[in-house]
């Protein structure tokens, strides 16, 4: 893109949609006549007779972007990979910051057509709908399900960081026999050792939530 030297009409729309939380607000920087120096001076970056302006007008694209996503609640997404029961799958709407988790029979309901679902009871048929639109929206997300948490793996981590040889012992032998799951929670009960499971597994859920929130650039707290 080439920029005289003289005054300069920049037009910048950003607009989330109408599906954005705040409304479908806008953000707008439009016409506005500056010179080729101040173009440089207001987005960070001097242009010094160059044609190479063009990126700072991207960099501030995003950030006025940025400024305005929906901060995501890091505590919501890590109680729904929590509770997410094993034919369960969620989905985030970055828009909204709306999750929505849906058992095997809802997803197999939101793929038929809606007039075969008059006789589902309201409640069953506004989660078949959201659901519905979920799965047909481009945007939304498939937060991390139980495959991808390999739950095993975190109880062996558990284990092995048992600074008592015996406890770690036990441990490891109920994680590594036939019944893995079910051994586990039945030595960490005999133990007395719940409450340490379920705080490490939980700072576990809550790393793999910000690192999954993070590989999709989404802001959140």
């Amino acid at each position: 893109m080439a920029l005289s030297r003289g005054l300069l009409s920049v037009g910048l729309v950003l607009d989330p949609g109408p599906n954005a939380r705040s409304g479908g607000a806008t953000v707008r920087l439009e016409r506005e006549r500056i010179s080729k120096e101040s173009l440089g001076t207001t987005l960070g970056m001097s242009c010094d007779g160059r044609n190479d302006c063009l990126p700072a007008v991207r960099v501030a694209s995003t950030a006025a972007w940025n400024s305005m996503a929906t901060v995501i609640s890091l505590r919501e997404v890590i109680e729904t990979l929590e509770m997410q029961g094993e034919n369960c799958l969620s989905y985030l709407d970055p828009d909204t910051g709306e999750i929505v988790t849906a058992t095997e029979e809802v997803r197999r309901l939101a793929e038929e057509p809606e007039e075969s679902q008059d006789n589902l009871p309201e409640w069953q048929r506004e989660m078949v709908r959201k659901v519905r639109a979920m799965l047909a929206s481009s945007r939304c997300l498939q937060l991390p399900d139980r495959f991808r948490i390999h739950e095993w793996s975190i109880m062996n981590e558990f284990a092995e960081a048992q600074h008592s040889k015996q406890v770690r012992q036990e441990l490891l032998e109920a994680v590594h026999g036939a019944g893995a799951f079910r051994m586990f929670r039945s030595t960490i009960r005999r133990l007395g050792i719940e409450k340490s499971w379920y705080g490490f597994r939980e700072e576990a859920l809550a790393e793999i939530a910000r690192d999954w929130l993070e590989a999709h650039e989404l802001p959140y707290r």
